[in-house]
């Protein structure tokens, strides 16, 4: 769309948003269908661009053709298409006693290496639950809804690759408590950021954990695919 001095036009443009001598005609090469047209001459220092020929024909100068051409390209331009990635790593993590916790929650630390192929993903993770909602069932046993919070840091054939942000909440239960071991089934994991080659990373995935509650040692799969802007 031209505008003329520096006034936006609309499908109603007419009045005060434009200058005295400017007017809206429709018509015109296909697909353009509102362009600014100067009746009279033009004002000191402006190219003529159209001109009102009546019965709403226009022509165009040159110079209108141009400023046509451009704006036509620029809107069919094609928007560049996330970057999509996927992830699918397993491997041994370790859980330890965490004295950082908000009152009446428990927290844990989880850390550990994942491998995959190529690739070796660091975590570095705090867990916590409210044992207040922990529930019981002959079924599952003694299952608390866990919330993990962290990031894991990518490696690619030896060379840091960078980070994502991520988080995970599903139910951690033990069936056979104290000792029987705890298995968290497809948690819901969400990737929320990242740094590096991963800045801006979104996206989502399930993560399976278990864990050993005498040497607290456990292991980890984590399936998600995602996007890069």
């Amino acid at each position: 769309m031209v505008s003329v001095h520096n006034a936006p036009l609309s499908r109603e443009g007419y009045g005060d948003s434009i200058p005295r001598g400017v007017r809206c005609c429709q018509g015109g090469p296909k697909n353009v269908a509102w362009i600014a047209v100067m009746v009279g001459s033009a004002p000191p220092g402006f190219p003529q661009q159209v001109m009102f020929l009546g019965s709403g024909r226009c022509r165009y100068s040159s110079h209108a053709r141009a400023i046509h051409r451009a704006d036509y390209a620029d809107k069919a331009k094609p928007k560049p298409k996330p970057t999509k990635f996927s992830v699918k790593a397993s491997g041994k993590v370790q859980f330890s006693a965490s004295n950082s916790c908000p009152t009446g929650d428990q927290c844990f630390l989880l850390t550990g290496t994942l491998t995959t192929t190529g690739a070796t993903v660091t975590l570095d993770a705090v867990g916590m639950y409210n044992p207040t909602e922990c529930t019981t069932t002959k079924a599952k046993g003694n299952c608390c809804n866990d919330t993990v919070t962290g990031t894991a840091a990518v490696t690619l054939s030896g060379t840091p690759y960078g980070t994502l942000d991520f988080n995970f909440t599903g139910p951690f239960c033990q069936k056979k408590p104290p000792n029987g071991s705890a298995k968290m089934t497809n948690a819901v994991l969400a990737v929320t950021g990242g740094s590096g080659q991963f800045q801006g990373a979104l996206g989502t995935g399930k993560v399976t954990l278990s864990e050993n509650p005498v040497t607290l040692a456990g292991s980890a799969t984590v399936s998600g695919k995602g996007t890069l802007p």
